[in-house]
């Protein structure tokens, strides 16, 4: 029987107990958890509705710092800021034209053309060239139809005066007018052209385009196309010529000559003959609107001197006064994006920034959000009513009859959005 070697047995158990003592020690040090305090009564937890508040009951924010008592940076006040740690809010946006961010109300989704004020001074009526139809839409987005019949493919849409009739041209050449009252259907001759109404609606201003150019007349005739009147020869100078029956009564149509390489003048031709002033206009691509009862008018025109963008001018516009107190109003929009919302008081989309060239391409600036100035032309004061939110180019602008209501329509998308004023 072989001996037993009793010294290498107490070597190993003494060895184990030693590894056994040290794991202990190690689990006090490292991973036994704390015991918890004895003698304090933990009361329930109380779900508080609301933001947290701090003490003495001042609502909190999260993540906001509560300075104690005192002003920020006080003696004996260790580790404040001098400066507030609350951000700053951001801009307002505003429900209505009161001169910063506005948020408009879409009425239109999309594809609006040519739209109008309608006869009750309050809503707008439009073509939707998708569908064929006139529509007549309300300040809170409310539709109907003008008409139940389509007109496929209109390619411009010129509206009587009273908003009852309109002058539909189509890219063959061939026009109608029809009356959506009476719902009467008039076909007119292909070589009219260029458009527009009298101030009562019952008569057109017009050119008529024949294939000889010795026979190019503007004239006028009823709304149905009857007693035609010629006015004035045209010859080849039709490209120069701007039908646009004035609120007075007095002049059919503007007629611009080139003056020298900045100038143009323009001659108001009247209905007989009239030998009225010439008006002094300082600048190229003439667009203008009267004002409501004739007495201004307003124009765009761009020169090289200023970058060949255009500028906004306004000057009288009747009898002896003609180009009286003429005045630029320092505005680089046209005239096209602006309306008149009563005798003295002018509405007009103006470019954020407006490109180089633009009043020779006014394309060029399709992409650039406009903000809408009021001008009161008897002062010449400007003001900033609107910055309307995620802006666009703005196509036209029309003010309801009260000046509540400030529609306009989306450049691109053809929507129509409406602004409290």
């Amino acid at each position: 029987m072989p001996k037993i070697d009793l010294k290498k047995i107490a070597i190993i158990i003494l060895f184990v107990i030693i590894v056994g003592l040290l794991g202990y020690l190690l689990y006090i040090v490292f991973l036994k958890p704390a015991a918890p305090p004895t003698n304090v009564n933990i009361p329930p937890e109380v779900i508080t509705p609301g933001l947290p508040t701090a003490p003495g009951g001042v609502p909190t924010i999260p993540g906001e710092v509560i300075p104690p008592t005192g002003l920020p940076g006080a003696p004996g006040v260790i580790g404040i800021p001098t400066t507030s740690t609350v951000p700053t809010a951001g801009p307002r946006i505003q429900t209505s034209a009161q001169g910063g961010l506005v948020l408009p109300k879409t009425i239109v989704a999309q594809n609006a053309q040519n739209p109008t004020l309608s006869a009750n001074g309050t809503d707008l009526n439009y073509y939707d060239k998708d569908t064929g139809y006139f529509y007549r839409i309300t300040p809170d987005g409310t539709q109907e139809l003008l008409s139940d019949k389509a007109f496929r493919n209109v390619d411009a849409v010129t509206w009587s005066k009273n908003s009852q009739q309109a002058v539909l041209e189509y890219p063959d050449g061939s026009n109608i007018v029809y009356n959506f009252q009476t719902k009467e259907q008039t076909t007119l001759p292909a070589q009219w052209k260029d458009f527009d109404f009298s101030t009562d609606s019952s008569q057109l201003v017009f050119k008529d385009m024949k294939v000889d150019p010795e026979n190019r007349w503007l004239a006028i005739a009823d709304a149905n196309g009857q007693n035609k009147q010629l006015i004035e020869q045209l010859g080849d100078k039709d490209a120069d010529v701007y039908p646009a029956w004035s609120p007075d009564n007095k002049v059919a149509a503007l007629y611009r000559e080139g003056y020298d390489l900045a100038r143009s003048k323009v001659y108001f031709v009247g209905f007989h003959g009239e030998n009225f002033k010439s008006a002094l206009v300082e600048g190229r691509d003439l667009r203008f609107k009267y004002s409501p009862q004739g007495a201004k008018l307003l124009y765009s025109v761009y020169t090289p001197a200023d970058d060949y963008k255009p500028n906004l001018w306004i000057t009288n516009a009747q009898g002896d006064l003609i180009d009286s107190a003429r005045t630029r109003l320092e505005l680089n929009t046209w005239a096209d994006k602006c309306t008149f919302g009563d005798s003295i008081t002018l509405y007009c989309a103006v470019p954020k920034e407006i490109a180089k060239y633009a009043g020779l391409n006014s394309s060029l600036n399709d992409n650039i959000a406009d903000n809408i100035y009021k001008i009161d032309i008897s002062t010449m004061q400007k003001t900033l009513i609107a910055e309307p939110l995620f802006g666009s180019a703005i196509n036209e602008l029309i003010v309801s009859a009260d000046q509540k209501y400030l529609y306009y329509t989306d450049k691109k998308t053809g929507a129509v959005k409406k602004i409290d004023l």
